[in-house]
């Protein structure tokens, strides 16, 4: 059977009836999300793979981060989309509609098919036997039922979720009243920019305040005492009628001062940043004599990091999945599901869907990165664990749990 290519893969000849294989070279562009082309090219290969495998009724596909290790992963059915794993070196399945896929660099890929239906897709590490055996991970590879499993990757962040406290106006900071780890309340300072400008300002208008004030107390005081007189012909009419428009336009003097006075006195309040919640200052990018522009990036991070949650990036491919209330437990990145005999999962508690499916922005842990792929974000909060450090902004793999129906549905 001679098959079309898929993507930039040639097809392999000589498989069994019903199996189907393909190869795919460097010449063509790299399948490894750790290679140094642009995440964003290799991200588009796969998709291209993945597009082409669906026109073939494959609706799984399952890949894996080369370790040079002996874990091979079984799949079954009842899952769709991309799985991407960790600590595993082959697959192998029996379910019709999986594709397995192994990405190399210095090893050989190996297809296995046996009579009995079952699949095989592995990586053959290089080498002789003089060489030294390659030492086991310090913890098992995570082995995790991946059937019915949302795989997503996420950032922890705090559960108010993390406030960028910006400068409202543009100036020189004069002090930063904290630093990062302070515990702060609503209300509290944390920085304070030049206010000697709007203070010499404000001086001038409380003068013009006083000045004021004491010219319409005397206009005041006028229109009064000639209102008093009994005797008309002592004042004219129109002579008492410019007293008391003399004192209204004093009194209205008075109250411009006054409301130019207020204006600079909240000026002045705003030249201090301060906590509008109780939180632990997680960042503070900028010092004394440095300049802030009012809109530029913050300054400051707060977050309450007595709980934490983390926000996941779901691929839109698997976002028709998701449900409220699903299940999920979470690894932190670069630890193993076991360590030292003690399962190293984080219970999750699903909080809310956003109802926006963005581009994805976090791959790596940069902020900046873009990649032409789009997510649905899901929150989930969780206790945080006794004895183990856990930071804000720390990735985390979360592994949603889509194969039954969410709790009270």
């Amino acid at each position: 059977m001679t098959l079309m290519p898929l993507g930039s893969a040639e097809s392999v000849t000589g498989m069994p009836d019903g199996v189907l294989a393909w190869t795919t070279t460097r010449a063509d562009g790299s399948y490894g999300l750790g290679a140094v082309e642009p995440v964003g090219e290799v991200m588009e290969r796969w998709a291209r793979l993945q597009h082409g495998l669906a026109a073939l009724r494959i609706e799984r596909l399952a890949t894996a981060h080369q370790v040079h290790g002996a874990a091979v992963e079984r799949h079954d059915g009842g899952w769709r989309g991309w799985l991407r794993l960790r600590g595993v070196d082959g697959h192998v399945t029996k379910s019709p509609g999986t594709a397995l896929a192994v990405t190399v660099a210095d090893c050989t890929p190996v297809f296995v098919a046996h009579p009995g239906g079952a699949v095989a897709a592995l990586q053959l590490t290089r080498g002789t036997a003089t060489e030294a055996p390659i030492k086991p991970p310090p913890y098992e590879p995570a082995t995790r039922d991946k059937d019915g499993l949302i795989a997503a990757a996420g950032l922890i962040e705090a559960v108010a979720e993390n406030t960028l406290l910006g400068s409202p106006t543009s100036g020189t900071v004069a002090k930063v009243h904290v630093k990062v780890w302070d515990k702060v309340k609503a209300g509290d300072a944390i920085l304070t920019l030049d206010d000697r400008d709007l203070r010499a300002q404000n001086a001038v208008q409380k003068a013009a305040v006083d000045a004021a004030a004491a010219t319409a107390e005397r206009a005041v005081d006028a229109a009064r005492r000639w209102t008093g007189i009994k005797d008309s012909g002592a004042v004219s009419a129109a002579d008492l009628l410019s007293y008391q428009m003399a004192a209204k336009e004093a009194q209205a003097k008075l109250a411009l001062a006054q409301a130019q006075l207020d204006q600079t006195s909240v000026l002045l309040d705003r030249l201090v940043l301060r906590s509008p919640i109780a939180a632990t200052v997680l960042q503070v990018g900028v010092r004394a004599g440095e300049f802030v522009a009012a809109g530029a990036k913050a300054p400051v991070v707060l977050g309450d990091i007595t709980r934490l949650q983390i926000r996941c990036d779901v691929d839109e491919q698997l976002a028709t999945r998701m449900r409220e209330g699903l299940p999920a437990k979470g690894y932190l990145k670069g630890e193993s599901s076991l360590a030292g005999g003690q399962d190293r999962s984080i219970a999750l508690k699903f909080v809310r869907i956003e109802p926006f499916v963005i581009p994805k922005t976090s791959l790596t842990g940069a902020s900046i990165e873009r990649v032409d792929t789009r997510v649905l974000q899901v929150i989930y909060q969780f206790d945080r664990p006794t004895g183990r450090a856990l930071f804000v902004g720390q990735q985390m793999d979360v592994y949603i749990d889509a194969s039954q129906d969410a709790p009270g549905k």
